[in-house]
């Protein structure tokens, strides 16, 4: 199968769900959009529009940059979605799943995420490239972010390495 060089107009999108009490943009998205930008530069990608979403839970797409981002993949403005990982495009997996997988498809609009090396480009390259995978890396960022906030409401250190977490009794082994 033979695939014609496409002219990509791609979107950053950067979303940050804490106030940092800065004036403008959060570092967190002054950072993502710096990784957005450096990512199309080596990539030879012109990034035509940023989207941010500061102050924001990933929880939820009722967000204005975002509604503002799909708005213009709806009227073919966009059709490449870049984000520095899953995280900062959302936290729930099942929606991600849909727009990723489904409503971007729908719109021909590819989707990668740097950090997690997803690429919707390669499912249509090399069709055994998983799928579930997606869902599975927000799952387990979601997951974690549960963890991390018990593990603040019971005030101790949420720096929580990855890893197995083994429970004996009342101990937890890392």
């Amino acid at each position: 199968m033979i695939f014609k060089q496409q002219q990509y107009y791609a979107a950053g999108y950067a979303r940050y769900s804490d106030d940092d009490g800065r004036e403008g943009d959060s570092c967190s998205i002054e950072s993502q959009q710096m990784i957005l930008e450096q990512y199309c530069k080596a990539n030879s990608i012109r990034l035509s529009a940023v989207y941010k979403d500061d102050d924001y839970t990933g929880r939820y797409f009722d967000r204005p940059g975002f509604a503002q981002m799909l708005a213009d993949i709806k009227q073919g403005k966009i059709n490449l979605v870049i984000v520095k990982d899953l995280s900062r495009f959302g936290r729930n997996y099942i929606d991600c799943g849909r727009y990723v997988e489904q409503i971007f498809d729908d719109y021909n609009v590819r989707f990668i995420a740097i950090d997690d090396s997803v690429d919707t480009l390669l499912w249509l390259l090399k069709p055994s490239c998983p799928h579930h995978a997606i869902s599975a890396r927000i799952g387990y960022v979601e997951c974690k972010s549960l963890i991390e906030q018990a593990v603040i409401s019971e005030g101790k250190d949420p720096n929580i390495p990855d890893g197995i977490v083994f429970y004996f009794g009342d101990t937890i082994t890392l």
